[in-house]
């Protein structure tokens, strides 16, 4: 929900997205961006895209016309008296612009332009054809010549016949399909305290508006604990962080060697879901790695967070290689301190 409100916010406002650091000019990537921003650019292969696109023209549209510096007008199938003659001195202008476009992004290529030639006319090329045509020369490598262009034999060979291209591309075209068949499936994502089923509440434990009050003092609390301050918290939120920071646990933690809180995690299953979550805690004293988990639960049953804490240690071991020797679970309601392995 966070990356739509983004994404309508930058539609609303019009912004224009940053760079991602994958289009830097030395990362090995293929960038798509439009012929204005080309400008200035160097690259070792340009292709250029969709140049049999048209346009619509047939919406309302006003023009001024240079001549007179009246405006003409174009409205609902109407027009003004010289609004053709505006519009002729439009497409002109249009068309110089369009050539100018096509100059920068044709001489962005360092090495090879990639040119797709098309049978059917197109605004843009249209505009390339007044100049060139795919004859193979020195200077060009035309793949599939078109009907009226030079037989295969008059041109450079290229290694593959036309035919060939064609098998060629009905294989990619399979197995394009076959790939976006299994893209197309969602990608479960599996929670850790999912696994232990601490996200169904037994009919025992409180639910409605009681269950979302505790929820709440639950997020306050680790939030505090997180940055090891009750600061900010207020009624019983900041009670149970001070008791919590004051435990003989949190001296324990201050002593060590190194410790990193809110640890972030994706594993990829056996099964191909994606295992998510956060380690609350970790910690190394000397050579050994001590996983901690807050718990706020008023009655504490360890062995309900066996499975989670269990799926917490294979995580850590498999992203970052870290082989956990102690996991604790800490009720912070109570104070006490429970270890599981």
């Amino acid at each position: 929900r966070g990356f739509v409100r983004r994404l309508r916010v930058t539609i609303i406002n019009g912004l224009d997205e940053e760079p991602a650091p994958a289009t830097e000019d030395s990362d090995d990537a293929v960038q798509m961006l439009t012929m204005h921003k080309s400008k200035g650019l160097q690259f070792p292969v340009v292709v250029l895209a969709d140049l049999a696109g048209r346009s619509s023209d047939n919406g309302a549209q006003l023009l001024r016309q240079r001549t007179t510096g009246t405006f003409e007008l174009r409205f609902a199938g109407n027009e003004t008296r010289e609004f053709k003659l505006a519009k002729e001195e439009q497409n002109k202008r249009d068309e110089a612009e369009e050539i100018r476009l096509l100059y920068v992004a044709a001489t962005r290529a360092e090495k090879r332009l990639v040119v797709p030639w098309f049978k059917e006319k197109g605004e843009r090329l249209d505009l390339l054809r007044r100049g060139f045509e795919p004859v193979g020369n020195e200077l060009v490598e035309a793949v599939i010549p078109l009907p009226g262009a030079p037989s295969p034999s008059q041109t450079p060979a290229v290694g593959r016949t036309p035919q060939e291209l064609i098998e060629q591309r009905a294989v990619w075209q399979r197995e394009r399909e076959q790939l976006l068949k299994r893209v197309m499936i969602p990608v479960a994502r599996v929670s850790p305290s999912k696994l232990g089923g601490e996200h169904e509440p037994p009919p025992a434990e409180p639910t409605g508006i009681v269950r979302a009050a505790a929820m709440e003092l639950g997020v306050a609390v680790h939030a505090g604990l997180e940055r090891m301050s009750a600061a900010g918290l207020e009624g019983k939120a900041r009670d149970l962080v001070e008791r919590a920071l004051a435990s003989p646990l949190m001296k324990r933690i201050q002593r060590a060697d190194e410790v990193h809180r809110e640890v972030p995690f994706t594993v990829l299953q056996a099964d191909g879901a994606l295992l998510e979550g956060k380690v609350d805690l970790l910690f190394r004293e000397g050579e050994r790695w001590v996983l901690v988990d807050w718990k706020t639960d008023a009655r504490p049953d360890p062995e309900k967070y066996r499975t989670q804490m269990q799926a917490y240690v294979e995580a850590m071991q498999k992203v970052s290689g870290i082989t956990v020797n102690e996991v604790l679970l800490f009720y912070v309601t109570t104070n006490q301190e429970v270890r599981l392995a």
